[in-house]
């Protein structure tokens, strides 16, 4: 099976939509300089 980039450009269009966005904004729970070591 052979995926070409029309493939993939349509796959992309129909499932990466504004609808279906999901934004993550991870902070740490420590904040110390250095972080755990």
């Amino acid at each position: 099976m052979n995926i070409t980039a029309e493939d993939v450009q349509r796959v992309a269009q129909t499932y990466f939509t504004d609808d279906n966005r999901l934004i993550l904004t991870i902070m740490p729970r420590d904040a110390s300089p250095g972080g755990v070591r």
